[in-house]
């Protein structure tokens, strides 16, 4: 192709595109339809087009991660699913970032029951359907025990590492580690990007250092811990030990 003509249509293009033009419809058609289980509309086309996609997602949200032995569900001031999430978190943040004392979730982040039987990459996604990271922060027992105070007077939280009574609205007999909580000791909590920005009436929280912004949604953090404990040939089990009373 002559180098000449090839920059001549170049510039031609970019000229036409800078111009404005004005179109306006001369007619107009609408037409209804209801989208239930008796639409069979559509373009066959992009239905075609779009099989694979489809296919490929359909195959991966139904790929079983771990089997489980009963239904879990979250409830306050513990439960079993919220004892499970918690004490994953704790385990595996420790295993694969840095060692954390305490791991805490808020209890309205957790949507869905854990199913009996297979657990699939969808069920996970539906018990955690929220785009939150992994954060890891640095604070001062006060801080931890104002944090503890908050979810008392809430009802309860998933959380682990930590043991406390519901009094009147507080966390009392707190420990950590199973020793007592030291107000002038620093913890490590891993927890939400969510919580770390005062989500959920966190505000104080952030006072605590932020000691590591990890790149893990925390929902991809179970998907690889149930697939390894699956290898291993675990099966999750229902539990919950007075954590919280």
């Amino acid at each position: 192709m002559n180098r000449h003509w090839l920059l001549w249509l170049l510039f031609t293009v970019a000229f036409v595109s800078c111009k404005t033009a004005s179109y306006r419809p001369n007619n107009l058609q609408t037409e209804q339809y209801k989208i239930d289980s008796s639409y069979r509309g559509g373009d066959s086309l992009l239905r075609v087009a779009l099989r694979p996609y489809r296919d490929s997602l359909e195959k991966e949200v139904n790929a079983v991660l771990i089997q489980s032995d009963a239904v879990m569900v979250k409830a306050q001031p513990e439960s079993a699913l919220g004892n499970l999430l918690a004490d994953i978190m704790l385990i595996e943040v420790s295993r694969k970032y840095e060692p954390v004392e305490v791991a805490l979730l808020n209890y309205g982040g957790i949507r869905a029951a854990l199913p009996a039987g297979q657990v699939t990459m969808g069920a996970v996604m539906e018990i955690m359907p929220f785009m939150n990271y992994v954060v890891i922060l640095d604070l001062d027992g006060r801080l931890l025990q104002q944090l503890l105070d908050h979810w008392a007077a809430k009802g309860g939280t998933p959380l682990a590492g930590v043991r406390f009574i519901r009094r009147e609205g507080k966390a009392v007999d707190v420990t950590i580690g199973g020793k007592p909580i030291d107000m002038n000791a620093r913890y490590k909590l891993a927890t939400i990007d969510y919580l770390a920005e005062g989500g959920d009436g966190c505000d104080f929280l952030k006072e605590a250092r932020i000691s590591q912004r990890t790149p893990e949604l925390l929902r991809d953090l179970y998907v690889t811990a149930f697939r390894g404990m699956h290898r291993d040939g675990i099966v999750l089990k229902p539990m919950t030990d007075g954590r919280i009373r």
